[in-house]
């Protein structure tokens, strides 16, 4: 077992890695972000995500033993569930690396979780359109919740 899953994401993050974080992940990642954002190049924007995907492969991977936030760990229960159903290989890089980004801000930044707290509020408040049934389709959009 790899050290990090040992250390609570919160303590490797904010007590032992606090400058390498900033510096070295988070201060380019967002600057790669920005240039995504106003990047019309389609190699320019592949090169900028697989930047952006490499640069979060340096958090920890978030584990249930290494995340303290109940709600962490429950975002960790739905990732996984997510993946038992996604179907599409090409996309599941970019997939972890959004979850894994997801829950290591939720897990270390009280600001962002707080903020994705409250979006999900605002959700639950009932004024979400859900999807329609039987979508996403395992034969066009490589989803295996349902059965053929």
């Amino acid at each position: 077992m790899d050290v990090t899953t040992k250390i609570p994401i919160i303590k490797w993050i904010l007590q032992y890695h606090r400058q390498y974080v900033i510096e070295d992940i988070k201060a380019p990642m967002l600057d790669a972000i920005v240039a995504l954002s106003g990047e019309t190049g389609f190699f320019r924007k592949l090169r900028l995500i697989f930047a952006i995907i490499k640069l979060i492969k340096r958090f920890p991977e978030p584990t249930k033993e290494n995340c303290v936030f109940p709600n962490s760990r429950r975002l960790i229960e739905i990732r996984d569930k997510f993946f038992e159903l996604e179907g599409e290989a090409s996309r599941v890089p970019i997939y972890r690396a959004i979850w894994k980004l997801l829950i290591v801000e939720y897990e270390h930044d009280g600001d962002k979780r707080h903020r994705i707290d409250w979006i999900l509020e605002q959700i639950q408040q009932g004024k979400w359109e859900t999807r329609a049934k039987g979508c996403p389709t395992r034969t066009y959009h490589h989803w295996n919740e349902y059965p053929f």
